[in-house]
Order: C-alpha cells, then sequence, then structure tokens
C-alpha cells in the first residue's frame, strides 16, 4: 500500500463523546488507508473520518466509518465540523451567518447556538414503516429505531444489531436505535452505529428516534434525546410530503489539531 509522501494534517473533534478526524483538501485514500487513520493504537483513532473540501461557497464532505466503509450522513459530524468552521474561518464573515455543507444525504445549514453549542439541519428526514414498537426512519442514513420499556443497555442494543445484521431486512446495513420515552418531551437513547459499533452519542439516530417518537407516541417537539454521551435537543417544522428538515442542537469541540506521518510502506 502507497502512502501519501508528506504528513497529512487533521484535527480531531468530538461532538458528545463521539470522535472524527476531520481533514481539509484530502488527498486520494484507499480503504486501508483510512482503517489505519481511525484505528486507535496504530492512527489517529476515531468513529468516523471527515474529508472536506471548500466548493464555491460551500464545503463537499465525505464521511467514512472506522471500517472504511462511506456514510451519507453524520449529524454530530456536522456539529463538529461547525465547531472546525467557526474557530478557522470565521474571519471577515458575520458570526450569525450559516455555513453550507453537501454530503450525500443534501444540503445542511450549519450555525452557532451559543457557547460550545451548533445547531445542524437534517434535510429530508422521513419516517419509512413502523410496527408495534419499532419504526424505520431515513435521516439520510438508515435508522431502526425500537422502543423499550426498560432503560437501553449495551447488551440489548448489541443484540438488536446483530439481529439485524441476520435478519436480511437491511441489506446495506442499519444503524440501530434502543430509544425509551422518558414522558414529556425526553427520550433515552443507546446507538449501535453501522460500520462503528456502540456510540457514546449519535446525532443522526437522535434526530431518527425523536421522529419515530412523535409518529410512534404523539410527543410534542421539540424533543430532548439523551444519551451516554450527552442530550441533543430536536426540532423540527410538519412537511406535507414527510420529508422533514430537522435541526439538531446541542455541544461540540475542537480537541487537538496534528499531523499524521504514515508508517514505511515496508513495515505497515
Amino acid at each position: 500500500m502507497s502512502h501519501p509522501s508528506s504528513p497529512l494534517a487533521f484535527v480531531k473533534l468530538e461532538a458528545l463523546g463521539n470522535d472524527f478526524v476531520l481533514i481539509k483538501s484530502p488527498p486520494q485514500l484507499t480503504t486501508q488507508q483510512l482503517q489505519r487513520l481511525a484505528d486507535r493504537r496504530l492512527g489517529i483513532g476515531c468513529d468516523q473520518l471527515l474529508l472536506i473540501e471548500a466548493n464555491q461557497g460551500q464545503w463537499d464532505l465525505r464521511i467514512y466509518n472506522c471500517d472504511g466503509s462511506e456514510a451519507e450522513q453524520c449529524g454530530n459530524g456536522l456539529r463538529a465540523i461547525a465547531c472546525w468552521l467557526h474557530h478557522e474561518h470565521t474571519a471577515g464573515r458575520a458570526d450569525a451567518a450559516p455555513w453550507t455543507v453537501l454530503s450525500r444525504a443534501g444540503r445542511s445549514t450549519l450555525t452557532s447556538a451559543g457557547p460550545d453549542l451548533w445547531r445542524t439541519t437534517l434535510p429530508g428526514v422521513r419516517v419509512i414503516t413502523s410496527d408495534l414498537n419499532s419504526v424505520v426512519v431515513d435521516a439520510g442514513n438508515p435508522h431502526w429505531v425500537v422502543f423499550t420499556d426498560a432503560p437501553p443497555s449495551a447488551e440489548h442494543c448489541t443484540a438488536l444489531a446483530e439481529q439485524s445484521k441476520a435478519s436480511g431486512q437491511f441489506p446495506d446495513g442499519v444503524n440501530v436505535g434502543l430509544a425509551q420515552c422518558l414522558g414529556g418531551s425526553a427520550v433515552s437513547l443507546m446507538v449501535h452505529e453501522r460500520g462503528a459499533a456502540l456510540t457514546p452519542a449519535c446525532g443522526s439516530g437522535a434526530a431518527a428516534a425523536a421522529l419515530a417518537a412523535q409518529h410512534q407516541y404523539d410527543l410534542p417537539t421539540p424533543i430532548c434525546v439523551t444519551q451516554p454521551g450527552g442530550e441533543l435537543v430536536i426540532d423540527w417544522q410538519p412537511s406535507a410530503d414527510g420529508a422533514h428538515t430537522v435541526s439538531v442542537t446541542g455541544s461540540a469541540r475542537l480537541v487537538f489539531t496534528g499531523h499524521f506521518t504514515w508508517p514505511n510502506p515496508q513495515h505497515p
């Protein structure tokens, strides 16, 4: 495997414990190189890699899971990008002006919502199917939200993820959310991410769980979704065609910056 010839500049960010490596104007990277960057022992370490390029007033985004597979959407990643843009690209612009990011899931806007708080939009979020205790939601990426009467546990969520793989219902894989309605407009959630396993928080998963809870139990918006990593506030206006633009508000933080030096190709 050949490596880029010069050290690779990166930014490490986190959003409710969901961590990211952001690379601006990245070189062409193979699946093996993406995996190496995401490896917590051999590389930098992250749940997802965010590869971003400026393009005529907006930012084009590609998202890769730690196993090297490409994802369509990443709600926490968008807030991490908003944090990075605020730190690196606010000179000469009004602080309240939104940034625009284009991913495979569509166009999102990113704004500051207070100190270390960021609000992003997820376009076209919709309920696909539902049954007695579960809802399939398209949040730009696929989510299977299963409701439980007990507090969500890692063991139960992992078992559901294995069940989803064995069922054949989701041939391209699915993000599994185990959710409990807490009363009022509050939901407790645990997510097993496709391509990244259990995660402290999932932004698109929180949006999916909120939409599913409103669909299933008629919860009023905004809905507060609590995950092991913290809280997100999810809100949207009803859409006649069922495809909602959902706003996700929560924290994100720049952790550190650096350069990754590739290992000698003879000694990977």
